[in-house]
């Protein structure tokens, strides 16, 4: 038989078309970069709202104390790494991987952990932006209250 298959080859074909179908799903950098921004640096913060930003291990919480739903925003951390929320509710708390806020660049926020190989990052400065009316153009920027992790 010319041009034919024998079955050995085809299940070898198959079985490395698994594994090449494997090993791109197991990249999350390129899937996440569409969520990686820029910091907003010509954006002035008008206030410090009164929320609280918590670290927990290698995750941060932050319940929304305010009498405003916020819409879709974008949540900062250290004037570099974001994290875009869809909606954040009045009396809802938000727990984040830290290791899902990205820079511009796409690089994560270093969270620490037992099998950390580098030194976690630390939280010194947080924000929310939020979108400006169309006619006010930008974005605006809110500050949230740090509590600093007992080390």
């Amino acid at each position: 038989m010319v041009g034919a298959m024998k079955p050995r080859s085809t299940s070898v074909v198959l079985a490395c078309l698994l594994v090449m179908g494997a090993l791109s799903a197991c990249q999350s950098g390129l899937g996440s970069l569409d969520r990686a921004a820029e910091y907003p640096f010509e954006a002035k913060q008008e206030k410090t709202l009164d929320i609280q930003v918590v670290r927990r291990g290698t995750r941060v919480s932050m319940t929304n104390t305010t009498a405003t739903n916020f819409g879709p925003s974008r949540l900062w951390l250290n004037r570099r790494f974001s994290f875009p929320i869809a909606k954040w509710d009045i009396g809802e708390t938000l727990d984040l991987p830290l290791k899902d806020f990205l820079d511009e660049f796409g690089e994560r926020f270093r969270p620490g952990g037992f099998f950390a190989a580098e030194a976690p990052d630390k939280i010194v400065h947080a924000q929310i932006e939020v979108p400006s009316a169309v006619s006010e153009g930008g974005a605006r920027m809110l500050g949230l209250i740090v509590v600093p992790a007992a080390d």
